[in-house]
């Protein structure tokens, strides 16, 4: 479980430092303070440089370029990876670094990204041989960007050189490579504000279905509709005309008194935003569940228990949590569990951002019970 993590140079982030953090932490600040880059830094240390964690994190905030490589061909969508960088500045030097303190004494877990200036004879050979690149492709100054990979993953860092300050679909192939070739950190379960798409959930569904953690899901979804009795995944097809964008299909649900399964599209989203939490907290099992304004699509009368759910589920995975809220109902109910548990195995910690000061604020479990009781202002 970490216990500190420190940010360096991501975002807008000149550098912050998160202490005292505990199994459950709620992220609390004024907007633009850092709470969702928090959880993209945790998501990105625990993926160990799999381009996939980039590229879903570029994509959810829109820095994609759109290239047209040839005339009359489809445009190609190019990642903008100056936005990742303080200030969104691309230059010699620039960098960002996240570093993860474990408890126990076990080695921390870092990695860093950085620009250089490259020329030719530094680009690892085999991105030269993967993309066909050669004679004077990369001759004079050219930025490029080194992925600082500690022993004993590789024996070197890797520098991917940049076109301008985009990377490329082939690039993404090339950090693959890498990524193969290092232990990932560990398992990291993202759910934003829009919560986990239709295809998304049902794939993990797999993982669920006919075990004990099932009647977990069915459990979490009772908290917005006491009659339902079972959930399961369905495999109808969808006409091609149908929009898919948000769409909420892929389960059914049965309810009490009802003879028909209901779609659970039909109960509103936030039964659906109830469904990707369970899921993704148990699929999260001995890694992180990172949850971007958790209290999204739930009313306030449910987040006492859920609270209670994340926090008994949570020890039972060994998954340490990191979400974000502005609710004031959030952070009251937190003190729910609080109360309801001594137990140092499952400490919460409210952790308040403020832009631009270098440390976060960490509230204890006794202290959020105390400003929950003297209606204490902690966000």
């Amino acid at each position: 479980m970490i216990k500190s993590l420190e940010v360096v140079g991501y975002r807008g982030f000149d550098r912050l430092e998160m202490s005292e953090l505990g199994r459950i932490n709620l992220l609390v600040g004024k907007n633009n303070s850092g709470k969702t880059s928090v959880l993209e830094a945790l998501s990105l240390l625990s993926s160990g440089y799999d381009p996939s964690a980039l590229l879903r994190i570029v994509t959810r905030r829109g820095e994609m370029v759109l290239q047209e490589v040839q005339q009359g061909q489809p445009l190609r969508q190019d990642i903008d990876i100056s936005h990742l960088f303080h200030q969104h500045e691309l230059r010699p030097d620039a960098r960002f670094a996240i570093d993860a303190r474990p408890e126990n004494g076990s080695p921390n877990q870092k990695i860093t990204y950085s620009i250089i200036e490259v020329q030719k004879e530094q680009v690892h050979p085999h991105y030269i041989a993967a993309l066909g690149m050669a004679g004077n492709a990369l001759v004079g100054p050219n930025m490029g960007l080194k992925l600082e990979i500690p022993e004993p993953h590789l024996s070197s860092s890797s520098i991917v050189p940049l076109a301008k300050r985009l990377l490329r679909p082939e690039d993404l192939q090339i950090l693959n490579n890498i990524h193969q070739r290092q232990k990932t950190v560990g398992n990291c379960q993202f759910v934003s504000t829009d919560s986990l798409s239709s295809s998304e959930l049902t794939a993990a569904w797999d993982d669920v279905s006919l075990t004990d953690q099932e009647q977990l899901v069915s459990e979490a979804l009772r908290y917005l509709e006491p009659k339902i009795e079972r959930i399961a995944a369905t495999t109808a097809k969808v006409l091609y005309f149908y929009p898919q964008s948000g769409s909420r299909g892929g389960f059914k649900v049965r309810l009490r008194g009802v003879s028909e399964p209901v779609p659970i599209g039909s109960l509103g989203d936030g039964m659906w935003r109830m469904l990707a939490l369970a899921i993704a907290l148990i699929r999260a099992k001995d890694g992180l569940l990172l949850v971007d304004e958790i209290d999204t699509g739930l009313h306030y009368s449910v987040m006492a228990d859920l609270w209670t759910l994340i926090s008994r589920a949570a020890k039972e995975f060994n998954v340490q949590v990191f979400s974000t809220t502005h609710s004031y109902d959030c952070v009251h109910s937190l003190a729910s569990i609080c109360q309801a548990t001594t137990d140092s195995e499952n400490q919460v910690t409210i952790q308040r951002l403020e832009a631009g000061k270098p440390c976060a604020v960490a509230f204890s479990a006794d202290e959020i019970v105390s400003a929950a009781r003297n209606y204490i202002e902690v966000r």
